[in-house]
């Protein structure tokens, strides 16, 4: 007597299952990867912003006055600025 089986065997559902979850592990690292790259990137732009208005370069300017520069290098600064 022959006996006929229906559906598939346990190997066959681990093989699928496996092969499955490193596809989706891999796309999950390049997704992850593009979100980390996506953000650094808006941060950088975020750090270099744009001197657009009179406003923007006041503030600026007012920056760089409140910075403490060593005394020295003013001077030289003055040297190579006048002309």
């Amino acid at each position: 007597m022959s006996q006929q089986t229906k559906g598939f065997s346990i190997i066959e559902i681990v093989l699928v299952v496996a092969i499955l979850a490193i596809i989706g592990l891999i796309g999950w690292r390049v997704w992850d990867a593009n979100q980390h790259k996506d953000s650094s990137d808006t941060t950088t732009q975020q750090s270099q912003s744009e001197i657009k208005t009179t406003d923007d370069l006041n503030k600026t300017e007012d920056s760089l006055d409140n910075t403490n520069i060593d005394e020295d290098y003013e001077a030289q600064l003055d040297a190579e600025t006048s002309f």
